[in-house]
């Protein structure tokens, strides 16, 4: 949690941190991820490199949602990856 509490950008927007924990929760059970934390820390990697290029706070919810499963979905891909 300190990965997006630390950050303003992520923190600081409740609508756009409760989506990030929402996601991070459903990937991980939904992956069987038994290191969440690694799950967390790459996604919030990949999120903080689209900040650059997309206004969070300007997406709708269901916009904002798909955002959020793809960035959270590549890392649980990536993690399967690295674990193989």
């Amino acid at each position: 949690m300190v990965q997006f509490f630390e950050r303003p950008t992520f923190g600081g927007d409740p609508r756009l941190a409760r989506a990030i924990g929402e996601t991070h929760i459903r990937t991980v059970a939904s992956n069987r991820i038994s290191r969440s934390q690694d799950l967390m820390r790459d996604a919030m990697k990949r999120l903080r490199r689209l900040a650059v290029l997309v206004g969070f706070g300007a997406l709708g919810d269901d916009q904002l949602r798909e955002l959020l499963e793809e960035v959270f979905g590549a890392s649980a891909a990536a993690l399967r990856t690295a674990g193989n």
